[in-house]
């Protein structure tokens, strides 16, 4: 049986959800900063900036990303530059290298916009699937038969959106290791998502994400073959801010500037000065992002643990990130369409996003993820408590009413 016609558009998904969707957040909630946000408009230090130049972005706020990864960058050899926001940073950095004689390997499963931002760019996506096996980890032995001559990019976050799986450097090392092996790598860049890697600063060593003197570990400090791409829209729940940026080489920056004064021309002053302020106190705020999404990651565990011991749902909770992504393996025992129908009913009671959003097929739907459900983790912790209650409870209720008891 063919499987339900629906909404095949996450963004549009994303759209139709409310505040109190908490389940479907892939942020942190984090009340302090954002009420930093509306105190910075009102601080004498917010017209001071107004005199910067701004012209390729705010001095002051490539100056603290500078400070915060450990990079030097200047006016005659820039490795900064901002954005309006992750989404935006993607699709420079698609329309900036591809083309319709190209390819992009792209992990899976993966978050939506970035396949659609390689397909308008007219390239050819070519899937990269992580081992579910391995909690969906990255398969380097798969690599090398995926990169080709027509190959211009290597798509990945870090951790991973939407399982929030950690690629550590030595991982990061060794994707570069078999790209220059195979390629020039002035051709093939490996793009890194980090938009969620402040939330992985205080595991144990033996991943450790800083290099040494503290600072934080961006994928572009491994090399020049490397973009990396952050904001400040997941870990600090600042979205609307739409701040983001990317750190590559003087000549990989200078190439993007030539996009990004076509797609975007210039950011927002505003958006900058309020961001670089909030640089001056972003470890703090990290730390609280981290502390919330702790405390419900560790009420997730208790509430699911029963479940996956049961074979309810399938999928460690990881130690990292702020959204998790679990399999409902005996969905895969019913017809396709009273499958569909489980997930839609879980994704319009609690806003978890169905898995057929982080898959992808050239002409068709893509049916390995169909199983899967994407939960937000970052949300205010009593208001997540009573959701995740509540999810549990109904996927306990389809459970026992539509699988028949054995024996």
């Amino acid at each position: 049986m063919k499987a339900i016609a629906r909404e095949q558009d996450f963004l549009a998904w994303a759209k139709s959800k409310s505040p109190d969707d908490v389940l479907s957040h892939s942020s942190v909630d984090e009340p302090t900063i954002q009420e930093a946000v509306y105190t910075a408009f009102i601080l004498p230090q917010f017209r001071q900036l107004h005199d910067e130049d701004n012209q390729w972005g705010l001095p002051s706020l490539k100056s603290a990303i500078a400070k915060r990864y450990g990079i030097a960058d200047s006016q005659d050899e820039p490795r900064i530059l901002l954005t309006p926001g992750a989404s935006n940073a993607i699709y420079d950095v698609c329309k900036t290298f591809l083309d319709s004689d190209s390819e992009a390997v792209v992990e899976m499963p993966c978050y939506q916009p970035i396949c659609l931002a390689v397909q308008k760019s007219g390239a050819k996506v070519v899937p990269w699937y992580r081992d579910p096996a391995a909690n969906f980890a990255l398969d380097l032995a798969i690599l090398p038969n995926l990169i080709t001559h027509r190959t211009r990019v290597v798509l990945i976050s870090n951790p991973h959106n939407p399982t929030s799986a950690l690629t550590t450097i030595s991982e990061l090392e060794q994707i570069a290791q078999i790209v220059r092996e195979l390629a020039d790598p002035n051709v093939i860049r490996v793009v890194v998502d980090e938009i969620y890697l402040d939330l992985t600063q205080d595991i144990g060593s033996n991943k450790s994400p800083t290099f040494a003197g503290g600072n934080l570990s961006s994928a572009a400090r491994l090399g020049d073959d490397f973009i990396s791409i952050n904001s400040l829209s997941k870990v600090y729940g600042l979205s609307r801010l739409r701040c983001g940026w990317m750190l590559a080489s003087p000549p990989v920056i200078e190439r993007l500037r030539e996009t990004y004064k076509v797609v975007i021309n210039i950011g927002s002053q505003d958006t900058e000065i309020v961001a670089s302020m909030l640089f001056q106190n972003l470890d703090e705020y990290a730390a609280r992002s981290r502390s919330i999404a702790e405390s419900n990651r560790e009420r997730m565990r208790r509430e699911l643990n029963p479940l996956l011991s049961q074979g309810i749902l399938r999928g460690d909770v990881l130690d990292y990130g702020c959204i998790y992504f679990p399999g409902l393996p005996w969905l895969s025992n019913l017809e396709t369409r009273d499958a569909d129908q489980i997930i839609d009913t879980l994704d319009k009671e609690f806003g978890v996003a169905p898995g057929r959003f982080f898959g992808f097929r050239e002409n068709d739907q893509d049916s390995r993820y169909m199983f899967h459900v994407r939960v937000g983790f970052g949300g205010n912790p009593m208001l997540f408590a009573d959701k995740l209650s509540g999810f549990v409870g109904k996927l306990r209720s389809l459970y026992s009413t539509t699988i028949p008891r054995q024996g």
